[in-house]
């Protein structure tokens, strides 16, 4: 009866040491992961933001076009018979 209750405390501790390690090794792989997210999260807010200036500017400009081509023509909103 010794014997059975050594051998349980044992492998209660080996499996509470095996669970604990890989416990740490999943927890340092993680925040690698992590702060590999964090600095992916970064570039693409970074790229948001160009983009979103591309886009206005692209905006701007196409509504600067849009004035130039329309002038004098009939989608002209100031021409003179409508």
């Amino acid at each position: 009866m010794v014997e059975l209750i050594i051998g349980a405390v044992i492998g209660a501790i080996s499996s509470i040491v095996i669970a604990e390690i890989y416990h740490r090794r999943s927890s340092k792989e993680i925040q690698k992961e992590l702060d590999k997210l964090r600095e992916l999260s970064k570039e693409l807010q970074e790229n948001l933001e160009e983009t979103k200036e591309a886009l206005f500017f692209t905006a701007e400009i196409i509504e600067i076009v849009k004035r130039h081509v329309a002038k004098g023509t009939v989608d002209d909103p100031e021409y003179p018979y409508k």
